[in-house]
């Protein structure tokens, strides 16, 4: 994907969300958000639209250019949560990685055996062994030679 074609869909991202977030304000309080008291004017408001617009084009830019990010859906997703990105890059409160239920079982039980673990391997290498005893080979009678 060309680097400009990344940051249309972001933009496109960004202008989603919004549209969202306008939609959902114009609906609570039946006016524009840059009409209401208490609220920016329209030239203020128009300018951080621009600024969440530049920040969704340039993470996009900046990871089609490292090849991050091949096809449309990912670019536009990237264009919906760059706000959210750099806002978490800029405090330092990105997620941690969370682990599931199968890395916190392998944590607590795959290096630390307990002793009922150790008795039934214990015990299953011994009944390998009897099996192992008793086991002896065929012999085939069906030969042509009679052996």
């Amino acid at each position: 994907m060309a680097i400009w074609e990344a940051c249309l869909w972001g933009l496109l991202g960004a202008g989603l969300i919004e549209a969202k977030e306008m939609w959902q304000l114009y609906r609570q309080n039946n006016e524009f958000p840059w009409k209401l008291d208490g609220r920016a004017q329209a030239k203020p408001y128009v300018a951080a639209v621009a600024i969440r617009f530049f920040m969704a084009g340039g993470i996009n830019a900046a990871y089609a250019s490292a090849n991050q990010v091949t096809g449309s859906l990912g670019a536009l997703t990237l264009g919906i949560a760059a706000p959210m990105f750099i806002q978490q890059l800029a405090e330092g409160t990105l997620p941690k990685k969370q682990e599931s239920a199968f890395d916190e079982r392998l944590d607590n039980e795959a290096f630390t055996p307990s002793p009922a673990r150790l008795e039934t391997s214990e015990h299953s290498s011994n009944t390998d062994k009897q099996h192992t005893q008793h086991v002896t080979p065929a012999t085939d009678h069906g030969s042509p030679d009679g052996q």
